[in-house]
């Protein structure tokens, strides 16, 4: 399966760490594509259209939680609408350290991890090992 990662956060700085860290740390073992979005309304578009068009993609959305206009609750509910149930799998990187939120996020089947933040190389290697581990099952 081809995959594209989907990095999606209002912050610019944990933006512009999450790409450091995957190119140093070789997103492209496991992916096709490495997308940077600071705003959740262009991640879900790019969504939208890969329903239309029935690409053949595996997405893997690394997602903040707190961002303004679209939180990641509401980027999750409308991702979990769409015709794409089995294409999208989601891994929470927050800086929240709630147990209420963890929870909330475990309780969305397209959700397979959550990691605090900030990123660092041993936290982009254990995401590495996620989507390895569930691609391959």
């Amino acid at each position: 399966m081809r995959i594209k990662l989907l990095i999606i956060d209002d912050d610019l700085v944990s933006l512009l760490i999450a790409k450091k860290y995957f190119t140093v740390s070789g997103f492209e073992e496991i992916a096709e594509e490495l997308l940077i979005f600071n705003k959740p309304i262009d991640g879900l578009k790019l969504l939208f259209a890969a329903e239309k068009s029935h690409e053949v993609f595996q997405y893997w959305i690394l997602l903040d939680i707190n961002m303004p206009k679209i939180s990641g609750w509401d980027f999750l509910n409308r991702v979990e609408r769409l015709n794409l149930e089995n294409d999208v799998k989601v891994i929470m990187v927050t800086s929240s350290i709630s147990e209420e939120d963890k929870n909330r996020a475990a309780s969305f089947s397209s959700v397979f991890g959550y990691i605090s933040k900030p990123l660092d190389k041993r936290k982009c290697t254990k995401i590495k090992q996620i989507i390895l581990k569930l691609e391959n099952s």
